[in-house]
């Protein structure tokens, strides 16, 4: 159904045969990709079938990720990578504000040896 979108995994390019059935019947010269479009939650089971690779939108999510949003029926959605990153610098940001601070009792513990008895 036009405008209906789901997340498939791709698999190969249609055999030669195939697309040439598919060609004849749709009447084009359409490049066919293989696709499974697994069910939620069991994502073992569901579609395989073949679509135009113009009809295809590809989205730059992991397998993983895409796999727990089918097995989630979209309650997980892929995470942003770069809000790890803007987390990261966060923390880094904050480790500077706060060793900053702390400076003292860094220099203090690198001058004094650990005890052993401790």
């Amino acid at each position: 159904m036009k405008g209906t979108w789901s997340v498939v995994f791709l698999s190969a390019p249609a055999a030669n045969e195939v697309r040439g059935a598919l060609q004849a019947k749709e009447g084009g010269a359409h490049d066919y990709v293989g696709v499974f479009l697994p069910c939620a939650p069991n994502p073992t089971t569901g579609f395989f079938f073949y679509l135009p690779r113009a009809e295809v939108v590809e989205v730059d999510i992991s397998v993983d990720d895409a796999a727990k949003l089918v097995m989630s029926a979209g309650v997980i959605q892929p995470e942003d990578p770069r809000a790890g990153f803007h987390a990261m610098a966060a923390s880094l940001r904050q480790a500077q504000v706060t060793g900053s601070e702390a400076a003292p009792e860094t220099e203090k513990a690198r001058r004094e040896p650990a005890r052993p008895d401790l």
